[in-house]
């Protein structure tokens, strides 16, 4: 109502007729897409934003726990690290 309000001032009542509250209604029906399209195009770049900064610890969480693994890529326990006992090795 208040943007209703600035936008038409001091028109009085009678002369608010269906076609000019019509043509308000587009107006700003076009004003709040514009807004939208904005706010849309904003959103869209803190997403790709915060997906790039997931993806860059994600890769350091994997480097970092592929460095320390003792299994393979073929998933069975390598060389030096397969130790059962103090003393026993395979």
């Amino acid at each position: 109502m208040a943007s209703l309000k600035t936008e038409l001032g001091s028109v009085k009542l009678p002369a608010l007729n269906r076609e000019r509250l019509i043509e308000f209604g587009r107006k700003r029906a076009k004003q709040l897409r514009m807004t939208m399209d904005e706010n849309i195009t904003r959103l869209r770049a803190a997403i790709e934003a915060s997906q790039r900064r997931i993806d860059a610890v994600m890769a350091a969480i994997r480097e970092q726990i592929s460095d320390n693994s003792p299994y393979g890529s073929n998933g069975r326990v390598k060389g030096q690290m397969a130790s059962y006992a103090r003393n026993v090795q395979i």
